[in-house]
Parts: C-alpha cells; sequence; structure tokens
C-alpha cells in the first residue's frame, strides 16, 4: 500500500518536484517491502510485483528523463504510476497464503 500512496503522490508530483521525490522514494520502498509477496497470485493478476516494480522503474526513469525533457518525464511518470496503482488494484495478494 505503500507503493500505492507514492504512485498517488508522483500523479500530484507534476505541481511539486518535491511531493514528486516523496512519492517516487515511497514507491521504491513499497515495492521492496512487497517483494516477500511476489510469488503469490492476486485475485485478478497472477504477475503484479513485476507490473509495480516495472511500473516504479518507469517513474525513476521518467524523473530522470524529465530533467532534460519535461513533457516526456512527465508522460513517463505517471504511466509508471497508473501501472502501479493497476497492479495493486488488481493483484496484490488479499488473503493469507500459509
Amino acid at each position: 500500500m505503500i507503493a500505492g500512496l507514492g504512485a498517488v503522490f508522483a500523479l500530484i508530483g507534476a505541481f511539486s518536484d518535491t511531493v514528486l521525490v516523496i512519492g517516487l522514494i515511497l514507491m521504491v520502498v513499497g515495492v521492496i517491502i512487497a517483494a516477500p509477496s511476489a510469488p503469490y497470485p492476486g485475485p485478478q493478476m497472477d504477475e503484479w510485483w513485476i507490473l509495480m516494480g516495472s511500473g516504479a522503474l518507469v517513474c525513476l526513469l521518467g524523473f530522470a528523463i524529465g530533467l532534460l525533457l519535461t513533457a516526456i518525464g512527465g508522460v513517463l511518470v505517471a504511466g509508471g504510476a497508473v501501472a502501479t496503482l493497476i497492479s495493486l488494484g488488481l493483484g496484490f495478494p488479499v488473503e493469507d497464503q500459509d
């Protein structure tokens, strides 16, 4: 859920670089914390963690590219944040797998 909060901050980050950086940090931390749950399929999606990690990576790349090419970087950040939110909404395991 931390990654989802980070994704929301990244989407809001278009208005403030500080909010964007906080969102990116939260996304990366959320991906790392969710790593132990990666092998468990979610209710609608089996490979949810790969999409979440890819979304966070695209956001990081978008932030770096955005330093030179603002529009392209913003689109990448938004796309990565949406991918992260989709992976959490459709794929995060909701039941205990033990």
